[in-house]
């Protein structure tokens, strides 16, 4: 290892030491650690943000930001500078679906997602999360494969576009099963594509055991979301509060892979401090 390489590993190293974070080495996680924060909460929790592996700006979630977006890249241009950790987003979803039947739905989505990969872009994001919009309460099997059908051939012609280094990963929203979704990325067949695993939305439409949930994605697994609520309602709670175990957390991070992003997802960033020490103890 030349001296130019020792320096890039010190410095990709860099966020662990400055946030005394080796606790989780010790405890044996493997995983990059992420909080997932908007544009307009990097001034106020950017000290703390800073110190985590990976920050997950989580602004295309509203579905009013497109039209502040071009605005909103000199910003975080200038929030996110020098930060040495992984950038990742999370793309649009709501009323969009890649896997519709309706074709002006996958237009629509198409133009979002594509605005979203030049803002992801922009900022330096290395993998996008999308959500899946599939709907199981429809509960009809044409439903089913329709949806199936659209979505392999809406994200093959998605990724052609995308530089194959920016992964896209392709998250559970309020999935029974993990079925359609790992057919959709095993299909589509591309390195870059891969799942993410809401951990908070399995807890409150998840229908099957989260061992045979991770036994089927976690090979294929980039992103896990983290939060918690009271298996009931998506609350987005931290993950200390609520429904969520440290036994389903220890599960979640031994089946997933020593690259994979390890997301705090909750609503409340004023617990980050806590949320980190609580996975840290997990």
């Amino acid at each position: 290892m030349n001296r130019r390489q020792l320096l890039q590993v010190l410095v990709s190293s860099a966020p662990y030491f400055l946030a005394g974070r080796t606790k989780i080495a010790r405890a044996g996680m493997r995983q990059r650690l992420a909080c997932a924060a908007r544009s307009d909460q990097l001034t106020r929790y950017g000290a703390q943000l800073r110190r985590l592996p990976g920050i997950e700006i989580e602004d295309w979630l509203d579905p009013t930001f497109p039209e502040r977006a071009e605005a909103a890249v000199p910003v975080l241009q200038e929030a996110l500078a020098g930060y040495q950790g992984r950038i990742l987003l999370s793309g649009p979803f709501i009323d969009l679906n890649p896997g519709s039947a309706e074709r002006l739905v996958r237009k629509a989505t198409r133009q979002r997602f594509q605005e979203c990969y030049r803002f992801a872009r922009a900022i330096g994001a290395r993998e996008i999360i999308f959500l899946s919009s599939y709907l199981p309460l429809i509960n009809l099997p044409f439903y089913d494969r329709g949806w199936l059908d659209q979505s392999v051939a809406f994200w093959s012609a998605y990724l052609e576009e995308l530089d194959p280094q920016v992964i896209v990963s392709l998250c559970n929203t309020f999935e029974y099963h993990p079925d359609l979704m790992l057919k959709v990325v095993e299909a589509v067949n591309r390195p870059q594509f891969r799942l993410g695993f809401d951990l908070g939305h399995f807890l409150v439409y998840g229908r099957e055991p989260l061992s045979d949930w991770l036994r089927k994605t976690a090979a294929r697994t980039s992103s896990v979301y983290v939060h918690s609520n009271d298996g009931h309602v998506d609350t987005h709670d931290e993950p200390s509060r609520g429904v969520l175990t440290r036994e389903q957390m220890q599960r979640v991070v031994a089946a997933v892979g020593p690259d994979a992003n390890v997301i705090l997802k909750m609503n409340n960033k004023d617990s980050l401090e806590r949320s980190v020490a609580w996975i840290e103890a997990s």
